[in-house]
């Protein structure tokens, strides 16, 4: 075992001369423990459902079972939170709920807003891409409103 000490520590320590260490587990102990730690993780994390469907005959069936409903449980979870998907214009009046409060809640809502000038090329082009990322980041609220409503004097 490599943190094994020598005589020579022994004796040092024996006299005075140091103290005595305690020596933490080796990079190679630490290594070999992460891959025992990931031989241990559960094989079934990393099949799909079609791979799952073929390897029934050979699994437990309570198992399998169970692992299925850890799975719904997530999926149902995700889908929860994916419900935007969209850019919403914002009034004035709107705003404060739209964005402050819904980002403070407990879910944690992430709120992406666009303060745009009405007629700039910039803009509009911003609201297109805007349009395309929402479909995608379904679980991020994507709001709109035009700078002049929102902050007044905006240019």
């Amino acid at each position: 075992k490599m943190s094994e000490k020598t005589e020579w520590e022994d004796a040092l320590v024996k006299h005075g001369i140091i103290s005595k260490t305690v020596k933490g587990p080796t990079q190679d102990e630490l290594d070999l423990k992460a891959q025992e730690e990931d031989q241990a993780r559960d094989k079934l994390d990393d099949l799909t459902l079609d791979d799952l469907d073929e390897q029934e005959d050979d699994l437990d069936d309570e198992i399998l079972n169970k692992y299925r409903a850890k799975r719904m449980a997530e999926l149902k979870q995700a889908m929860s939170k994916n419900k935007f998907g969209e850019v919403y214009e914002l009034t004035e009046q709107e705003y404060k709920s739209a964005v402050t409060e819904a980002s403070n809640k407990d879910d944690g809502v992430y709120v992406v807003l666009h303060l745009y000038a009405f007629g700039k090329l910039e803009c509009r082009l911003l609201n297109e891409h805007m349009s395309s990322v929402a479909k995608k980041y379904k679980y991020v609220k994507f709001c709109k409103i035009k700078g002049s409503e929102c902050i007044h004097g905006f240019p």
